[in-house]
Parts: C-alpha cells; structure tokens; sequence
C-alpha cells in the first residue's frame, strides 16, 4: 500500500499581509496540481482574512480542506501554560470560552459544516485540548505528542492523533527540490507521512510570532509588526522547489497524497475492532494482570487499556453496558492520580463482582474521567490494580491477589515516548516544563491505542 502523504498548512500569521498572498499562491499552486491541502487555521487568521476582504482567499481555498490551529496561537498566556495553571476541569472551561468562538469564525467564514483536524500552536499540547476538540467534533490532532519518529497513528483521548513527521518549508527554503525529495524518500512505508508548511515562513525571514511575542511575552497590539521580508529571489526560489518537490512525491508510486478526512476513513475502515473483540479469548489479555497497557492483536487491532478494561467488565458482569460507560469517546482516562496502596490485597470473585458494581454511578463524569479509586475488599485501589483483579477473575480464578506494587500509568507512555515527551519551543517563558500536563498526558494513556 502507498503512504498517505498529508500536506498540512499552519496557517497561523495574522499580523503581516504578505502572509495572505503566501496563502493565496499556496492553494493556486496545489488546486493546479490536483493536490487537496489541508489549510488549519488560526482563528484570529480567519477573522482577519474576512476583514481585510481578501476573497480572493477564501475562492482559492474552497477545494481544500480546513482545520483549526487555536484562537490566537501565540498571544500568552498560551494553551500549555493555561492549562498547567488551571488543571483538567478550569482548563476544559477556558478552552470552551475562548476557542469555541474562533472555531465558529473558522466554519463561517470558510463555510464549513465542521473542521476535520486541530493542530496545537507552537507545540502547546495539553490533554485537555485534545479531549476539547474531540468532543467539539474535531476528529483528528495532528503533530501532538506521538509518531514523529515512525509516522504511527495512535487513537488517543478518542481521536485520531496524526504525527508531523517532514517540515518541508524549512526543506525547501535550504535545498533544492531533488534533495528535499531524497530526505524525504525515508518516509516511504509508514503509516502516514504529514509535510508541515508555514505560509508565512515562506515570505518572511522570521517567524511572526518569534517577533511580536517572544518567550512568554506580549508586545502592545499598538506596536505590532510584519516579520521582515525575504527578497523577491527567496521566495521565487521557495516556492519552485516546494512545487518540484510535490510534482517528485506526485510521480512516485510510493506515496499518495491525502487529506485528514480520508486518512480517518482508511483508518476506520481498516479497524476490525468492533467486529473481532468480543472473541478475542481471555489469553490476549493476560497481560493486564502486571499493569495497564493496550492489548493489541496482530492482524486485527488493538483496545487501550481502557477499552480492554471495559471489555473485560463485560464478560465477567454479562452486561455489555461496561464496553460504553467505559468507551475512550465518551470518557476520558483519570484526572487524578490513584491512591498508593503499600499492602497486597486479596478478594474474592463476588468481591470483584461488587466493586463494579459500586462504581457504575461514579463512571460517566467527563471531570473526573476514568475513576482513580476503585473499590476491592474494604481497601481504595486504582484501576491499574483494580484491572489486575478483574483479569484474574475473567480467567477463572475464585480468589484474585494484586500487588502492592502493580503499576499504574500504562506501560504503552514509555514505549510510545510519551514519558519522555518535553515541552521545547522557544513560545514558552524560559523554564516552562508543564509537569501538571504531561503527568496528565500520562495518565490519559488509559486511552491510547495504535491505530
């Protein structure tokens, strides 16, 4: 099969005008090439745009798909450092404020029933904003947390997350079309191949932002600026190479180029999942007795460790409600973290049985997530360690014993880096680690999944 070849736009500099014509040169030049792009746009771009009367724009973008890429980018605080302050509840609400409207401005003006992708500004990942979008119907996050390396999909927080694994602006602003294609050609065989390009990096020397708002501050609106501009030469020289090296990907039967709506259908389309799971035998989970973690099946898919708990909840109950109140759509992994428990603890099968159903009236809270507390024979657990219980339950055992120390956090986070995931842009005030975030981040790998 070829790889899908996403050409994604951050279209995000709604300061300097000459930006609007990089646009408008970009969607000609990929209508013509018979390319659909995929333009994720600034909500303040939108705006602006429609304020400038730049229909012209707006004609050459009716071909290509568009997403969203926040409200303001880079006016701070940002959503990283907002949602690292707030948490996960306040930090919902403040997305819902603040972005809901832009994301309106985007529809309306582009005119569109919805958006199919959110990219996260400057590399401003927070859980609570990918659980935001995908509940505001924003089906795919791109260039988040995962697959940069190897290009792999990964369902997480009951989106699409897509990775941005070729920065082809920066490629074809310092060589020529036939090296960018060389560098490039490593992409062949993955999953999905997303080349990432700025509009305005195109036309300007410097970022607009890294100008207006550098590491944690704000410039007065009334001292706004353009980024300098690259000569006439430069950009002439950008945009042939940029288009030589489309016509190269083109031409080669290694690749084909997609947008995030198709790549969603393939993906869906190509999931056994729903069909397959419910008899898969109760072996394919067995290793959900040492800790949590996705269960994949080659060939057929894979349940994060969430689903797979919903799916074993199902069996051992017979109610096959535990596969919904448990679904990584409608209710994402812990907000908090689990208690410690510095004794094992044993139970019964009837004990198992009774903690579940204790706990149906707690689950369905978008506040609280996945609970964190569970209860097992007079003691509070976490799910980790609850799940441990249930595994040996759905294998027959009448008397389950759990481990003090059985881990908690999925053991999929460290494999798919997520562990080690830094915040490392030069938009934060120096210093800006998020520890609040990415201990969340972690702790939604309840949800995670390989596509």
């Amino acid at each position: 099969m070829a790889t899908p070849v996403i050409v994604s736009f951050d279209t995000e500099d709604f300061i300097g005008p000459a930006s609007d014509d990089a646009l408008l040169r970009l969607a000609r030049l990929l209508t013509a090439k018979k390319i659909r792009g995929s333009f994720c746009m600034v909500g303040e771009k939108a705006r602006v745009l429609h304020e400038r009367g730049r229909k012209d724009v707006l004609k050459a973008l009716e071909p290509h798909e568009i997403g969203f890429h926040s409200r303001d980018h880079s006016i701070h605080p940002t959503i990283a450092p907002r949602c690292e302050e707030l948490g996960w509840s306040a930090g919902l609400e403040n997305l819902r404020q603040l972005e809901l409207p832009a994301m309106r401005w985007v529809r309306d003006i582009f005119n569109r029933d919805r958006l199919l992708a959110a990219v996260p500004p400057g590399s401003n990942c927070a859980p609570q904003a990918i659980w935001f979008y995908r509940q505001a119907a924003i089906p795919c996050y791109a260039g988040g947390y995962f697959g940069a390396r190897d290009g792999a999909l990964y369902w997480y927080l009951g989106a699409l997350n897509v990775p941005y694994t070729f920065y082809a602006d920066s490629q074809c602003l310092q060589h020529d079309a036939g090296e960018v294609f060389e560098r490039f050609s490593a992409q062949a065989g993955r999953a999905c191949a997303v080349l990432c390009i700025h509009p305005t990096i195109l036309v300007h020397q410097k970022f607009w932002d890294g100008v207006n708002f550098p590491a944690g501050t704000n410039r007065p609106r009334e001292q706004w600026e353009p980024a300098p501009l690259r000569t006439p030469e430069e950009i002439e020289r950008a945009f042939e190479r940029l288009g030589a090296f489309l016509d190269r990907i083109a031409a080669d039967p290694r690749f084909e180029f997609f947008d995030y709506e198709r790549l969603l259908a393939e993906t869906r389309r190509r999931s056994q999942i729903a069909r397959l799971r419910e008899s898969w035998p109760v072996s394919h989970f067995a290793h959900l007795a040492e800790g949590p973690d996705w269960t994949y099946v080659p060939h057929e898919g894979a349940l994060s460790a969430q689903a797979s708990f919903g799916e074993l909840a199902a069996r051992v109950t017979g109610d096959p409600c535990w596969r919904d109140r448990l679904s990584t759509r409608r209710l994402p992994g812990p907000v908090d973290e689990p208690p410690i428990v510095e004794k094992d603890v044993t139970a019964t099968r009837e004990q198992v049985l009774n903690g579940l159903w204790r706990m149906q009236a707690a689950i369905g809270s978008e506040a609280q997530g996945l609970p964190a507390r569970w209860p097992l024979n007079g003691c509070e657990v976490g799910p980790g360690k609850f799940l441990s219980a249930l595994v040996q339950v759905a294998q027959g055992e009448a008397t389950v014993r759990v481990p003090a120390g059985v881990p908690e956090e999925p053991r999929c986070a460290e494999r798919v880096g997520l562990t080690e995931w830094k915040y490392g842009a030069w938009i934060y005030k120096p210093g800006f680690d998020g520890p609040r975030n990415r201990a969340l981040a972690r702790r939604m790998s309840w949800t995670l999944a390989p596509a």
